[in-house]
């Protein structure tokens, strides 16, 4: 068990990445943030394509 970074909670959490950062949440928060965050955000592999394809063009 851990202590949730979100609600303080100690439940059985996941960690998740957010912005280069790891954080424990559980999944009573992890739901209602999984779905405000459906369908956005970057893919990153994309942006990284894109860029090494600038680096060669440019």
């Amino acid at each position: 068990m851990m202590r949730c970074d979100l609600c303080g909670t100690t439940a059985k959490c996941v960690q998740k990445e957010i912005e280069g950062k790891e954080f424990d949440i559980c999944e009573r928060c992890w739901q209602p943030l999984a779905e405000k965050l459906s369908g956005k955000g970057r893919l990153t592999e994309t942006l990284e394509e894109m860029e090494e394809y600038e680096e060669m063009v440019f």
